[in-house]
């Protein structure tokens, strides 16, 4: 089966008081995926370790993002993050080269490089696979973190 794009949750109209969306999703890690979130307020948590992804794009929205990119990869990753308005801690792997384009916004990065708004870690230009990240931070702050996240921010 081959699907163009999968919608969760997607309501219309106007709501009043508060709603309360929760997914809990496994995906395989045996195919290639192409993932595109686009978040509108609130919390998300996406652990994404071990998954073969070929892109990923979130658009952040208003509220709390946590991301993991840490761990094994067979492949280079493309990926992109609009920040919106809030803030977002981001997991990535320190045997993997990393780069990110931090363009406009704060982003907290310890023990990676700078350069103007570029952001590496100490792996990057030293092994084959690497992730490239594109960040628009928004109104709000990044965090990027390297190694993995503990179970508890989960």
């Amino acid at each position: 089966m081959d699907f163009e794009a999968f919608q969760l949750g997607r309501s219309r109209g106007f709501h009043l008081g508060r709603k309360h969306n929760e997914w809990e999703l496994e995906l395989t890690n045996r195919i290639p995926l192409d993932l595109d979130f686009d978040f509108g307020a609130g919390e998300a948590r996406l652990d994404l370790r071990g998954l073969q992804l070929r892109s990923l794009a979130v658009d952040m929205g208003v509220g709390e993002l946590t991301l993991d990119l840490s761990g094994v990869r067979s492949e280079s990753l493309k990926a992109s993050i609009n920040g919106g308005v809030g803030h977002a801690t981001v997991y990535l792997p320190s045997e993997i080269g990393v780069r990110v384009d931090g363009g406009l916004g704060s982003i907290n990065a310890p023990g990676f490089a700078r350069d103007g708004h570029f952001y590496t870690n100490a792996a990057y230009g030293r092994v084959k696979i690497q992730i490239d990240l594109d960040i628009e931070a928004g109104i709000g702050q990044i965090d990027l973190k390297t190694g993995g996240r503990s179970t508890a921010a989960f």
